[in-house]
């Protein structure tokens, strides 16, 4: 037989087996696609800002929960296997009647039990003087954070400017900083609770401390206790600013992103909402926050007497129905609206 004969032999049955070579395997990465295990839930932050040291909240509609209802919700996601990663941007530890009665014991407690991962100190958090607050420190299981507060004699950072937690492979960066407060030599009463520490200039602080953290980070995150207007001066001198949660005088709950990019996001206080931060990841692409806000009112988001009152008139369906579905979250819409109001708005707002 010659080699021609051969060939044409041999030809058509290797063509065959490269065939069922390739069909074999498009079926094996068929089925290990079919058996591979569901892509980890996106990594998730909880943040809470300006609680004033309240447990429980109530408001003009009926419900009540406060961190009753954040733990529920806190034990649910761990439940779903999304355990969430836990911030506050400061005000939280003193205000309410308990709180300064037993300076601040019950919410650091509160935290450490619910998992929190950092916490921003704002220059209220020393209500109670720079003792009371240190000692608060010291029993809490989290880190507190502060670029922009340092030690009145030595002109040492009171705590550190910035820390790093890792959650489902992300890197998190939380810078923290707070504004200086306002009138503060006619105040003696902010005098006495800062004393012994000083507020530095925060936009200064930010941009000597955020180089050092941009590097160790995949995504930097400021836990922020100044006015929106000056977070957003804030982004617009330094680069790579991801997210700014916001405590203090933000404009509203709800979540923002501005010509630059940056996100903001802040919940309301007395703890009546928290906020969720997820971040997504495209095949190709930067990391992508979106926001979420929950209702710690216990049944009271949905339930029929807020349906009712939420449906008095038109501009509240236009703000608060989503999808067929009544919800507390009007920000987009303001925004939409750019932030108008009727006098209709005026029986909840």
């Amino acid at each position: 037989m010659t080699d021609r004969h051969r060939a044409r032999i041999l030809l058509p049955f290797l063509a065959g087996v490269c065939v069922l070579v390739g069909l074999l395997a498009s079926l094996r990465l068929r089925a290990a696609r079919e058996n591979a295990p569901p892509p980890p839930p996106p990594p998730t932050v909880i943040f809470t800002n300006d609680t004033m040291g309240f447990l429980q909240v109530s408001c003009g509609c009926k419900g009540y929960g406060g961190v009753v209802e954040r733990g529920k919700l806190i034990r649910r996601m761990r439940a779903e296997g999304r355990p969430p990663l836990l911030a506050d941007a400061g005000n939280s530890l003193f205000g309410s009647t308990e709180s300064i009665q037993n300076e601040g014991k019950n919410i650091v407690d509160v935290l450490n039990i619910l998992g929190y991962s950092v916490y921003n100190v704002s220059y209220r958090d020393f209500r109670l003087g720079r003792a009371v607050l240190r000692a608060r420190m010291e029993g809490a299981a989290f880190p507190f954070v502060s670029a922009n507060i340092v030690d009145a004699v030595t002109g040492e950072l009171w705590v550190k400017p910035w820390v790093v937690v890792t959650t489902r492979g992300v890197r998190l960066g939380f810078l923290g900083i707070t504004r200086q407060p306002r009138f503060l030599d006619q105040r003696p009463d902010l005098q006495e609770q800062l004393k012994g520490v000083r507020v530095e200039d925060p936009f200064a602080a930010v941009a000597k401390h955020l180089p050092a953290l941009q590097p160790e980070c995949d995504v930097v995150i400021v836990l922020s206790y100044m006015t929106h207007e000056d977070n957003l001066e804030m982004v617009r001198r330094n680069a790579g600013i991801a997210i700014v949660l916001e405590g203090g005088n933000a404009p509203m709950e709800g979540f923002y992103r501005s010509e630059e990019g940056s996100a903001f996001a802040s919940s309301a206080d007395k703890g009546v909402h928290v906020g969720e931060i997820q971040f997504h990841q495209p095949a190709a692409g930067a990391i992508v926050p979106r926001a979420f806000f929950h209702d710690t009112r216990e049944n009271a988001s949905g339930s029929p007497d807020q349906q009712q009152h939420l449906s008095r008139a038109h501009a509240c369906e236009a703000c608060h129905l989503r999808d067929g579905k009544w919800s507390l979250e009007p920000y987009f819409t303001m925004q939409q609206m750019k932030g108008g109001m009727v006098g209709d708005c005026k029986q909840c707002h």
